[in-house]
C-alpha cells in the first residue's frame, strides 16, 4: 500500500525513534481517507485533511509517552518501572518488556520477587496476550528469564482445577469455572467458536495468580506437556454466526 507523502513527512518526527518493524500504517477498506497508525506509543486514526496534518498535537503526545517510558524503565524503584509501561501501547507491552528491559540487562538489579511483581503488573495491563503468535512467544522468553520464587504460589492448593474459554495454547486460565464460561461467549462472539476448557494442574505449574478474574497463568512448558499427553478436557463448544 501507498501511504502519501505527507503522512510520513507528519510522523517522520516520531517515527524516525523508533525501530523499523515497530510500527506500520494501514488503511481500512471502509474508510479510505483515513489512515491508521500502529506504533508502540500512539495508536492513531488519521484522517488526510489539512486540518490534522497542521495540527502537531498527536506528535508531541507520542513523543512525550516515549520520552516518559525512556526514562522510567531505567529508575532503581521497581513500581515506577512497572509505571514504565501504562505509557506503551498494549499490543507492544510484551515486546517492550523483553527488548527494552529484560534484554538490556536493566532486570539484574531487581530480585526474584520484585521481577516477578513487575511480569505480573505488565501481563494485567495487557489484554490478549495470547492472542498472536508473536506476542505468545514473547511471553514464552519473559517467563523464562528469571526464575519464579514459589513463595508467589504458595497460597495456592497444592492441586486445584482451572479453566479456561479460549483456545487451548493460551496462558491465562481461572480457577472459577463461571468466568471461564463468560470468555467462553465472549470470544465465541469475536471469533465465531469458542471451547470450554478445563485441566488440572499443580502449583509448580502455575507462575503466578491474580485476584482479576481469580487467574491463573501456567507455565508454558506445563502447558506443553499437558497438551502432548491430552490431559485438557474440552467441555463444550460454542458455535456463533458472525
Amino acid at each position: 500500500m501507498n501511504i502519501e507523502k505527507e503522512i510520513y513527512e507528519y510522523w517522520n518526527p516520531y517515527i524516525s525513534k523508533l525501530d523499523m518493524d515497530d510500527y506500520f500504517f494501514y488503511q481500512e477498506s471502509h474508510n479510505e481517507k483515513s489512515i491508521n497508525l500502529r506504533s508502540p506509543f500512539v495508536h492513531a486514526n488519521f484522517m488526510t485533511s489539512k486540518e490534522e496534518l497542521g495540527d502537531s498535537g498527536h506528535i508531541k503526545c507520542a513523543i512525550a509517552r516515549m520520552k516518559s517510558f525512556q526514562r522510567e524503565v531505567l529508575s532503581d524503584e521497581i513500581e515506577s518501572v512497572s509505571a514504565s509501561f501504562s505509557h506503551v501501547e498494549k499490543p507492544y507491552m510484551s515486546k517492550y518488556l523483553l527488548n527494552k528491559f529484560f534484554d538490556a540487562d536493566l532486570h539484574i538489579k531487581f530480585n526474584e520477587i520484585q521481577i516477578w511483581e513487575l511480569i505480573n503488573d505488565v501481563w494485567t495491563m495487557s489484554e490478549f496476550n495470547c492472542g498472536t503468535e508473536e506476542s505468545t512467544n514473547y511471553w514464552r522468553a519473559i517467563f523464562s528469564v528469571r526464575k519464579r520464587p514459589e513463595s508467589i504460589v504458595s497460597n495456592l492448593p497444592e492441586r486445584m482445577n482451572i479453566y479456561r474459554g479460549g483456545h487451548i495454547e493460551g496462558f491465562s486460565w481461572t480457577a472459577d469455572f463461571e468466568m471461564a464460561q463468560w470468555f467462553q461467549n465472549r470470544n465465541a462472539t469475536f471469533f465465531g467458536q469458542c471451547d470450554l476448557l478445563k485441566m488440572e494442574v499443580c502449583r509448580e505449574d502455575i507462575l503466578f495468580s491474580g485476584n482479576r478474574e481469580e487467574e491463573v497463568v501456567i507455565n508454558p512448558k506445563s502447558l506443553d506437556k499437558k497438551i502432548y499427553l491430552n490431559e485438557i478436557k474440552i467441555l463444550d463448544t460454542k458455535y456463533l454466526d458472525i
